[in-house]
């Protein structure tokens, strides 16, 4: 992870490293730990995004690309933040 300089090489090693069976999971830790944070915190989930969110973690048939755009959703300091 410290070796990714932007979103997409973030968003590339999850992609690829990232074990399938907790994808879910970590789109679901990040509405929590990002959705808790003050509201004058810069990486603090918009209402936007955690609604973007919720909505792919409660798809039925969750894949890849529901991971892919969940990360999408977020900018490189909320991934990193959420961490791994």
């Amino acid at each position: 992870m410290e070796n990714c300089n932007n979103k997409e090489e973030l968003i590339k090693l999850y992609s690829n490293e990232y074990p399938e069976e907790l994808r879910k999971s970590l789109l679901e830790l990040s509405l929590t730990k990002l959705g808790n944070l003050s509201n004058n915190n810069p990486i603090k989930l918009k209402i936007e995004q955690e609604n973007n969110i919720r909505e792919i973690v409660q798809k039925q048939d969750f894949s890849k690309e529901n991971f892919l755009e969940g990360l999408n959703n977020l900018s490189y300091e909320q991934i990193s933040y959420v961490g791994w």
